[in-house]
């Protein structure tokens, strides 16, 4: 995934979804808090133009390596490296539920 191009504001979904309904920090991140926001989250509530899921842990990838680099991941959440070995470990998951249309929010389904 290191390297793929990502939409400017991809991430602008996950941090506000971390602000606002998960631990209100939007720079401290753990696993279960990305498995909320790329397993379940965005298949509910945003609309995926693309065929491709592995978009999604791509944005996650690309903003906690951008908390990392400036300084801004919060050191109580999980190392950058746990983080980004976790997206890995989850994109055969993120198919597997992408696979369900029951999951999609309604213009997904379209």
């Amino acid at each position: 995934m290191v390297g793929a191009a990502v939409e400017k504001d991809a991430s602008k979904a996950a941090i506000h979804h971390q602000w606002s309904r998960l631990d209100g920090h939007p720079t401290h991140w753990t696993r279960d808090e990305l498995d909320d926001v790329c397993l379940d989250f965005h298949l509910i509530k945003v609309m995926i133009e693309d065929d491709d899921p592995a978009d999604i842990l791509q944005e996650a990838e690309a903003f906690i390596s951008f908390l990392n680099e400036t300084g801004s991941l919060d050191s109580e959440g999980e190392p950058a490296s746990v983080l980004v070995d976790h997206l890995d470990a989850i994109e055969q998951q993120l198919y597997h539920k992408r696979a369900d249309a029951s999951r999609y929010c309604f213009g997904n389904r379209m």
